[in-house]
């Protein structure tokens, strides 16, 4: 059984170790996001905890063991205001929350634990009442790319990411209501 839950900083090693992980199944996969260690960075993820929007996937099965982080936050990012070639639907909702820094454990790939995980984090930003969510990731990540549509985000355009390299990045949108 998967749950998730708020992160702590008694997590943080637990989800670096993760990121480091999946930064070589990256490379290894020859896609260049997360590779020039400009991002993300532990602070990235400190910062996320603080703000109460690091969330922590949990296998119950496995005695409550990490499998996936991501930030789920509610803060407006001028990425995906300025600069960016998107056709946001911004009728359905003032705010929206974004998904970011989504990691799985590789231990338990190709079980669709990633989609799961997308769908309790919908579940959670509805909860807070949020319905209009966005994600991104680097074009030649294809694996991420099927998982954000198969949780029901549509695509919607390019942002592009300051200070790291190869910085072009596919934008989603999921709408989980529209306003009447």
């Amino acid at each position: 059984m998967l749950s998730i839950r708020q992160a702590t900083m008694a997590d943080l090693p637990t989800v670096m170790n993760l990121i480091n992980s999946a930064i070589k199944v990256l490379a290894e996969r020859q896609i260049p996001q997360w590779h020039d260690g400009k991002y993300p960075l532990t602070s990235d993820f400190e910062n996320d905890i603080n703000h109460g929007e690091g969330y922590v996937l949990i296998d119950e099965d496995q005695e409550s063991k990490i499998i996936g982080y991501a930030a789920l936050s509610s803060c407006p990012d001028k990425v995906y205001e300025e600069g960016a070639e998107v056709n946001f639907n911004n009728d359905a909702e003032s705010n929206y929350m974004i998904v970011h820094r989504v990691v799985v454990d590789s231990s338990v790939r190709g079980r669709r634990i990633g989609l799961r995980f997308l769908e309790m984090l919908q579940s959670k930003a509805n909860e807070l009442e949020y319905h209009d969510l966005r994600i991104d990731t680097h074009p030649k990540n294809i694996a991420m790319r099927k998982t954000i549509m198969r949780a029901g985000y549509e695509e919607v355009g390019m942002i592009y990411l300051p200070e790291v390299d190869d910085n072009d990045r596919v934008a989603y949108q999921l709408l989980t209501r529209v306003r009447i």
